[in-house]
């Protein structure tokens, strides 16, 4: 029960993280294609080097969070396929105590540098506070819970996958991530 009430938020969580993504592609390319006609006309826009820089780093982060949380990122599948079920269980928990302690090391360094930023604003738009590009939705890991619902649902998913039997080759965990190891 628990672990198909992760599956739906991390479906939910997909969708959002793809709209977000969208939205903020949009806006990016807005913002890009209106300082080019600004350029054109003889004029410039002063925010736009900086405002673009930032969405940027926002579609950078949240594409990287999404190919996390859809399991799109760099892994090595065939280590773990060619252990034993056992050692590969051991192998996941591990995985996944890592990914957990790079997200709580983030967390840390992403608090730190705020407090280093606190009073700071943008260069060509002083009434906006750097902390406020860099804490919602921007790239610091801070008091953000997509990357914390990945790691559990990521964590279930491994689950699943990782204690692939033979018995179990019917299941659509195993046939589409452990095959190798289905007869």
């Amino acid at each position: 029960m628990f672990l198909q009430s992760l599956g739906v938020i991390q479906t939910y969580m997909e969708r959002i993280l793809e709209w977000f993504l969208i939205f903020l592609m949009v806006l990016l390319t807005t913002v890009v294609l209106v300082a080019v006609l600004y350029r054109m006309a003889g004029d410039s826009l002063s925010w736009y080097d900086e405002v673009a820089a930032i969405l940027l780093s926002w579609v950078t982060y949240y594409g990287a969070c999404l190919a996390a949380l859809e399991r799109k990122h760099i892994g090595v599948d065939s280590i773990l396929l060619s252990l034993p079920s056992n050692w590969r269980i051991l192998g996941v928990i591990i995985a996944e105590v890592f990914v957990i302690g790079f997200f709580v090391l983030m967390a840390w360094a992403g608090i730190k540098v705020l407090q280093i930023l606190e009073g700071e604003t943008l260069v060509s738009l002083t009434w906006v506070p750097i902390q406020l590009t860099q804490r919602t939705p921007g790239p610091l890991p801070v008091r953000r819970p997509k990357p914390h619902v990945r790691v559990a649902a990521g964590a279930a998913a491994n689950w699943s996958w990782a204690t692939c039997t033979t018995s179990r080759c019917g299941s659509e965990a195993c046939t589409t991530r452990c095959k190798p190891t289905c007869p």
